[in-house]
């Protein structure tokens, strides 16, 4: 498939991913991740090990996103890639809408997995593996870890 319709294709995906979670349809996302699934932090690695765990990071994404008074989020492709035995790499940057914030919030995201179903399908792409390149929710070096991060050397 030629490059730009495979970034759109993925953009489709992306786009409802983003919609589901700022309706709060946390089981809808947590469908597109196998766990345990590992969130690679500037700080840190977090694994979430179970569903029950993944739908609380989730939901305290969420919580951190409407506290911020964010309205909305927006992950625009930079690149895609697929590989061998349906494998794929998403690099993905998010602008989030928050009226009457200093700065916008970004946030850039690779994420790693497997095409498990046609790109129509909303769950066609089951979630692996999640690189934070950039956080807007940053937690800074100096502060206690959660539990199950552990630093990155």
């Amino acid at each position: 498939m030629a490059q730009a319709a495979l970034t759109t294709e993925y953009q489709h995906w992306v786009d409802h991913l983003a919609g589901a979670l700022m309706r709060g349809e946390i089981g809808h996302v947590a469908d597109c991740f196998r766990t345990p699934v590992p969130f690679f932090r500037r700080c840190g690695v977090r694994t979430s090990v179970t569903r029950d765990e993944l739908m609380a990071e989730l939901a305290a994404l969420r919580a951190r996103l409407r506290a911020a008074g964010v309205q909305a989020m927006h992950g625009t492709v930079r690149r895609a890639e697929e590989r061998e035995g349906a494998r794929f790499r998403l690099d993905v940057d998010w602008s989030y809408d928050t009226p009457g914030a200093a700065e916008p919030l970004r946030a850039a995201v690779t994420f790693f997995g497997r095409r498990v179903a046609p790109l129509a399908n909303p769950c066609a792409l089951c979630i692996e593996m999640l690189d934070y390149r950039r956080e807007a929710f940053p937690m800074g070096d100096a502060s206690p870890l959660p539990h199950g991060l552990s630093p990155v050397h």
